[in-house]
């Protein structure tokens, strides 16, 4: 089967360990020394304003390509007011050996999904509609391409944000798609911007066409009432998912939040209440078309818990405590140290688990879950992209790849029609 191994504190089902400063992570759990390539990890952050589009920051993401450098995770922060200035952050990898020489194209595919708002006795929250999402994977894998990573585009990921922790408020700022709501109904709803990032092989490889499976699987949140301070404690089955799909020759390529929540409220008795939260993550998966019916497990999964600090903002505004102000983060520690053992960044998860620092909470603690995969022992990908079961000479160590001069940069012009396509509805 496909392995999916627990490490960083957390437990099995992804249940919280101890709160701590972000920094070098525990140790990996005991195994061989992995022979495969190890990672190069380097990271691009970008500041935007409200209503930035992907045209205007496409270029410094597609510079990376021509650097010898290769996308693995794509970021949107939200700001924690409207006069801040919104936060991107890409997570790139040097080139393998195998792939020197070849040149991918990054391109961006335009899609969205929609959010409706709910509200019944005792629950209450929000639905999503990703059917858009999948037709523009299927339009990706028409074309040759292969997705790498998704983000939500626009300022539309603060409104969000609020709704999945508080669930309060309309989300009436404007995105990049329109606003409307049911007036029958008394519902609101958001057709929500994803920006859907892809590569194009290089010409004359890819190994054909692939196929995707999109699959559902939330994180559960308790609430622990206590004095002084109420926690959230969260957890998600990801080693059923993982081993399900990565046992049977899948690659996992991306997990989504597709902001689908639901808040319930259970009165048990006087002073005695039971709340839930559930989020709910879209966890997609690829394998070549060619390999369809072929269940060879391939790669194997880590997931690593970390806690971020963020800064309480006090403006005097009660629902703004507690947002964070330090919405950018350093990862250089953590990648680097999994890095050498091969393991590629698939995914970071925030949390609803937060614990304060300090007698008024100045500081707050907050859960990640950290995904991470790499290819099996004995097993290589070509340059394509392709896994072998043959594998050639020993990599070179990570102090070789390391030190490995970078390629001078160019910056390529912005992307025309051709690379950006909207979706249209």
């Amino acid at each position: 089967m496909g392995t999916a191994l627990s490490s960083g504190g957390g437990n099995r089902a992804g249940g919280p360990g101890a709160p701590g400063p972000q920094g070098p992570p525990r140790a990996l759990p005991p195994q061989p020394p992995y022979h495969g390539n190890p990672v190069l990890y380097r990271q691009m952050h970008i500041n935007a304003t409200y209503g930035t589009h992907v045209e205007q920051y496409y270029a410094q993401l597609a510079a990376m390509y021509e650097q010898g450098y290769r996308m693995l995770m794509f970021v949107t922060y939200p700001a924690a007011k409207q006069s801040e200035a919104l936060k991107f952050q890409g997570i790139f990898r040097r080139a393998f050996p195998a792939e020197e020489g070849r040149q991918w194209q990054l391109r961006v595919e335009k899609s969205s999904f929609i959010s409706k708002q709910f509200q019944s006795y005792g629950s209450y929250g929000c639905t999503s509609d990703s059917i858009h999402i999948v037709q523009a994977l299927k339009r990706i894998t028409d074309t040759g391409g292969r997705l790498v990573s998704m983000a939500l585009a626009g300022s539309i990921s603060t409104q969000l944000s609020w709704q999945r922790f508080l669930m309060v408020g309309e989300m009436e700022e404007e995105c990049e798609y329109p606003y409307w709501s049911d007036s029958v109904n008394k519902t609101s709803a958001n057709q929500v911007g994803v920006n859907l990032f892809y590569e194009m092989p290089p010409s004359g490889g890819g190994g054909g066409p692939y196929i995707y499976q999109v699959v559902p699987c939330p994180i559960s949140s308790q609430l622990n009432l206590g004095i002084p301070r109420h926690n959230w404690v969260s957890t998600i089955p990801w080693e059923t998912v993982i081993s399900q799909y990565l046992g049977s020759g899948w690659k996992l390529v991306e997990i989504f939040e597709d902001h689908a929540a639901s808040k319930n409220t259970n009165v048990q008795k006087m002073f005695s209440f039971n709340i839930r939260l559930q989020n709910n993550l879209l966890w997609i998966f690829e394998k070549p078309a060619s390999r369809r019916d072929d269940p060879t497990p391939l790669y194997e999964c880590t997931m690593v818990e970390t806690w971020k600090v963020n800064a309480v903002d006090y403006d005097g505004v009660f629902t703004n405590v507690g947002v964070s102000t330090n919405l950018s983060t350093n990862w250089d520690p953590l990648l680097d140290h999994y890095g050498r053992s091969g393991w590629q960044v698939v995914r970071i998860i925030d949390t609803p688990d937060a614990q304060r620092q300090g007698l008024v909470g100045s500081a707050i603690h907050q859960r990640q879950l950290v995904f991470f995969q790499r290819l099996r022992e004995g097993f290589v990908e070509d340059g394509f992209g392709n896994p072998s079961y043959l594998r050639p000479d020993a990599p070179p160590a990570y102090d070789e790849v390391h030190a490995a001069p970078s390629r001078p940069p160019i910056a390529p012009s912005a992307p025309g029609i051709h690379d950006l396509k909207s979706d249209k509805h």
